[in-house]
């Protein structure tokens, strides 16, 4: 592919300084910052032709640079898949050097096969790829595309589940709503709903999940919720509580963020519970095996946040704070007047001290299981396709 062209790079030529991010606060500010004589000069991750612009872009010595800038902007907006693809890229096109910078662990992220060159090309010392190498060394920069690598191995695993579509049992229908279960192999439940909703449109959709001290004016039990903190401009620190009438009471506290996948036609959510003061390595030590229905994973999604007002731990008989290893959404933009919206919660809980679910065998004990999984899949009618009507409308559905 030939070199990006200047509306294309989003980046001011003038502007040498690799390190310097942009933000949510500067998008607009970036669109200004360039040649005031082009009228296509635009922030490059919200140009129509940025998908194609990464897939069959090919780096020389002379378009590197503007193919960083390209990757900060692309991961400013929350275009994380695609901004996966042209990190990956640019680290086949640059090689390890002795900086440190090196390829990630083949396999992490299924969405990036198939994008690189073959054999990989790694290009000579210049100063534009040195610059380029450097920039990719810097703490700050390492530790943003460590962030982004995790956070796409959560989405790629999202969109593995969500297309998961056999071993389902019906259970019963309701008011409308099928409900179907699963078994999984770790020994985890995996309960589906399906429902339909009719004029509900996207935008409204993630209006509402944004608003969480609304939560108790519509969704089921939940009888407290509140915002801990706005960790960025699709990320987000919440905490909700909800109140089963003779059962238990819970609560949990999950920091979320967003995925702008619009390339494949969804948008994700992916989250995990969140701890006052925890960082790296710290969920899931000494909580059992990584990855097993004893503990949370040993790697964890995100960073500590230190200082987080997390509300205490209600007080009351059977009150228990629910550990939820893994929570995910994705909104499919189905057409122009058509989305569905999948939800799944992977919770750890026990009886010892989570208050986890309880089932009874076979024989007819009561046994207390260490984890369950709730799935959530809601397809909605109504709405707004922001990106074009040239795709086909289908029908409106719904499955939680």
């Amino acid at each position: 592919m030939e070199e990006p062209s200047h509306s294309q790079t989003g980046v001011n030529d003038d502007d040498n300084d690799l390190n310097n991010w942009p933000d949510g606060g500067d998008l607009h500010n970036v669109e200004c910052q360039g040649n005031r004589n082009s009228i296509n000069y635009t922030f490059f991750s919200r140009n129509l032709d940025a998908v194609a612009d990464v897939q069959h872009l090919t780096l020389t010595e002379t378009n590197v640079q503007k193919a960083f800038r390209n990757l900060q902007c692309l991961v400013c907006d929350e275009r994380l898949l695609l901004a996966h693809t042209l990190w990956h890229k640019l680290i086949s096109f640059l090689g390890v050097t002795e900086a440190g910078v090196a390829a990630p662990e083949t396999g992490l992220s299924e969405c990036s096969k198939g994008v690189f060159p073959s054999p990989s090309r790694i290009s000579p010392p210049t100063p534009n790829t040195d610059s380029v190498r450097q920039a990719m060394a810097h703490p700050q920069t390492r530790a943003r595309l460590e962030s982004l690598d995790r956070r796409v191995n959560a989405c790629v695993e999202a969109l593995d589940l969500f297309a998961s579509e056999t071993g389902w049992v019906f259970a019963q229908k309701y008011f409308g709503v099928s409900t179907h279960y699963r078994m999984e192999d770790d020994g985890t439940l995996t309960v589906r709903l399906r429902a339909d909703l009719e004029e509900c449109s996207v935008f409204d959709e993630l209006a509402v999940l944004r608003e969480a001290d609304l939560y108790p004016l519509w969704a089921p039990f939940v009888r407290a919720s509140s915002l801990v903190q706005e960790v960025g401009k699709c990320e987000l620190v919440i905490w909700f509580q909800f109140l089963v009438p003779w059962l238990a009471s819970r609560d949990a506290c999950v920091h979320i963020f967003a995925c702008d996948a619009t390339e494949r036609g969804v948008l994700l959510l992916c989250g995990q519970s969140i701890r006052e003061g925890e960082g790296k390595g710290g969920r899931g030590e000494g909580r059992g095996k990584e990855g097993g229905a004893g503990g949370m994973e040993k790697v964890p999604l995100f960073d500590a946040i230190p200082g987080l007002n997390i509300p205490p731990l209600a007080s009351g008989w059977n009150s228990a704070r629910m550990e939820v290893r893994k929570c995910w959404c994705q909104i499919e933009l189905l057409g122009p007047r058509a989305c569905c919206v999948d939800g799944e919660l992977r919770r750890q809980g026990g009886r010892g001290g989570g208050g986890g679910w309880e089932e009874r065998t076979e024989e007819g004990r009561w046994k207390g299981t260490q984890e369950r999984k709730l799935t959530m899949h809601v397809y909605v009618s109504g709405a707004e396709w922001p990106f074009g009507s040239d795709i086909k409308d289908k029908s409106s559905r719904s499955s939680v």
